[in-house]
């Protein structure tokens, strides 16, 4: 019999890398299915052990688990939202990239496109 433990300072946590450059602003965390904040890229120091619940992001994300949304976040920035549990833990992972950067590709290309048939 035995017990093997571990620690993270979820604090210090940043989200792991990848080859997709998402913009400065973008938001990644994991929220507990109570609702409060576990880790956060953005500001954690100010957001991590907070209980979100009554907010926005957070009462649509713990309570549909698993999905995209587009809304408001605490600081009044509209972002696209992707989130889903954690597998084994009581935990929701999400994103959130603000609207204006998630589009700027897609408006900056019809800009383009309406240019050229004028």
């Amino acid at each position: 019999v035995g017990v093997v433990g571990a620690s993270i300072d979820l604090l210090a946590w940043r989200p792991p890398s990848s080859d997709v450059a998402l913009p400065e602003n973008t938001i990644v965390g994991i929220v507990s299915d109570n609702g409060v904040v576990v880790a956060r890229s953005l500001e954690p120091e100010h957001w991590v052990g907070t209980d979100r619940r009554g907010t926005p992001a957070v009462d649509v994300i713990t309570q549909a688990r698993e999905g995209t949304a587009r809304l408001k976040g605490t600081r009044g920035i509209e972002r696209i939202w992707g989130y889903t549990p954690v597998p084994g833990a009581a935990w929701i992972a999400y994103a959130g990239i603000p609207t204006a950067d998630a589009l700027a590709p897609v408006m900056r290309q019809m800009v383009t496109s309406v240019v050229i048939a004028l």
